[in-house]
């Protein structure tokens, strides 16, 4: 091998072969372009994706109850639905776009609007009767009450001769 192959500045296109680098001026703007494409990719997201809500939960257990509380900050109390169903609990709403684009060019939005809907599976011992919710400044605040713990009742078996 010549050391001027092993230059790429130095390199005929007869010494580039398949799958090397090529270091010519348009691999370069080829590269510079894909880097820019990339970079602003993430700005050009689909309207669908835009769209997504999936609001943030949390849940705490204590002794004698599991709290769920999510963060529902600016939708209505009224486009809230909270349901339990065979041991789960769903809370589904929709977050509606408020904007007036009237006169107005949106140079960013980030905030994201649609329905939702969020399942937990809960433990066989909750008191579906007795849960509570409350709706306030943005969190709804669910209380489910355990049932209490039932002892396993001990019996006696007799055993007969035959």
């Amino acid at each position: 091998m010549v050391f001027q192959e092993l230059a790429p500045w130095r390199r005929s296109r007869s010494t580039v072969r398949p799958g090397q680098d090529d270091f010519t001026l348009g691999s370069l703007q080829r590269r510079v372009n894909r880097m820019f494409d990339d970079f602003f990719s993430d700005f050009e997201q689909p309207a669908a994706a835009q769209m997504e809500f999936m609001p943030r939960i949390d849940v705490s257990e204590t002794d004698n109850e599991i709290k769920v509380t999510a963060e529902l900050a600016g939708i209505d109390e009224k486009d809230v639905e909270v349901t339990v169903n065979d041991d789960v609990l769903t809370i589904k709403g929709e977050k509606k776009d408020r904007r007036d684009e009237k006169n107005q060019r949106m140079f960013l939005s980030e905030r994201s609007y649609g329905s939702f809907s969020r399942s937990i599976a809960l433990p066989e011992s909750i008191q579906q009767d007795k849960i509570s919710a409350v709706f306030k400044q943005g969190i709804l605040t669910l209380t489910l009450p355990k049932a209490p713990a039932q002892e396993p009742r001990a019996k006696k078996i007799e055993i007969k001769t035959a």
